[in-house]
């Protein structure tokens, strides 16, 4: 079922990335938007070994 989730979710990634992207391009000083940038685009696999180290703890926890 989690793998299943996982690749209906990456469908709409791609999709997601790219507006949200052009919108920040858009809606961000010119002269901070190189940093705004940089930071959206670092901060996306930051997030994502975040969520993979709640997974890993997750699946250790001992249930009664």
């Amino acid at each position: 079922m989690f793998l299943a989730s996982r690749f209906i979710l990456g469908l709409g990634i791609p999709f997601a990335i790219g507006g949200a992207s052009m919108l920040i391009a858009e809606l961000v000083y010119p002269s901070h938007r190189s940093v705004i940038l940089g930071s959206f685009n670092e901060m996306w696999y930051s997030g994502a070994i975040i969520a993979a180290g709640k997974l890993v703890v997750c699946c250790t926890l001992v249930q009664n």
